[in-house]
C-alpha cells in the first residue's frame, strides 16, 4: 500500500476481498481504506472496522461528487456578473478535462469514455447498489437481546 509492502493476517485479507466484492471496488483500494480506518481507530472491533470502512468509502464518493458539482457550478458561472479569471480557468479545465467534446487519437465522440458517461453509468447502477444495501441490512445479524421477550414467552 502506498508503495510499501505490508504483511496482513487472513482476517484482514478475507475482509478486504469481501468488501471489495460488496462495494464493487478494487481490493487495493479497500485495503488502503481498511488500513486508514485501523490506523485512525486502533481500538475498534472487527465489526466496527468493517462498518467504518463502508462509511469512509461512501464519504469519499460523496466528497468526490461534491467536488465535481462545485467545479461544474463554477464553470457555469462564466459570463455572469462578478466572475473572475479563476472562473474562466475552471471553465476551461472542465471543458478540456472533464467533459471534452472529443477524446483520444481516434476522435471518439464524447459519450463512451468521458466523465459524463461514467457518471450516468454510476447513476444507473444506484438501483442495484441500493437493492444490495437493503438486502444486506435486512439480512444482517444482530447482537441485540430483547428485554422481557424470554420471560413472556416461557410462561
Amino acid at each position: 500500500m502506498d508503495g510499501q509492502q505490508l504483511s496482513v493476517n487472513n482476517d484482514f485479507a478475507t475482509q478486504v476481498i469481501y468488501l471489495a466484492g460488496v462495494l464493487g471496488c478494487s481490493e487495493r483500494y479497500i485495503a488502503g481504506l481498511m488500513q486508514y480506518v485501523i490506523s485512525n481507530n486502533p481500538n475498534f472491533s472487527p465489526v466496527n472496522i468493517l462498518e467504518e470502512v463502508v462509511l469512509e468509502h461512501h464519504r469519499r464518493r460523496r466528497d468526490l461528487a461534491d467536488c465535481i458539482r462545485f467545479l461544474l457550478e463554477a464553470a457555469g458561472m462564466v459570463g455572469s456578473p462578478g466572475t473572475t479569471a479563476l472562473h474562466a480557468r475552471l471553465e476551461l479545465f472542465v471543458t478540456q478535462q472533464l467533459i471534452p467534446s472529443k477524446e483520444g487519437t481516434n476522435n471518439v465522440v464524447f459519450g463512451e469514455k468521458g466523465l459524463g458517461w461514467k457518471v450516468l453509468l454510476e447513476i444507473e447502477a444506484l438501483d442495484q447498489s441500493i437493492s444490495h444495501a437493503l438486502a444486506a441490512k435486512q439480512n444482517a445479524g444482530s447482537n441485540t437481546v430483547l428485554q422481557g421477550l424470554l420471560s413472556s414467552t416461557s410462561q
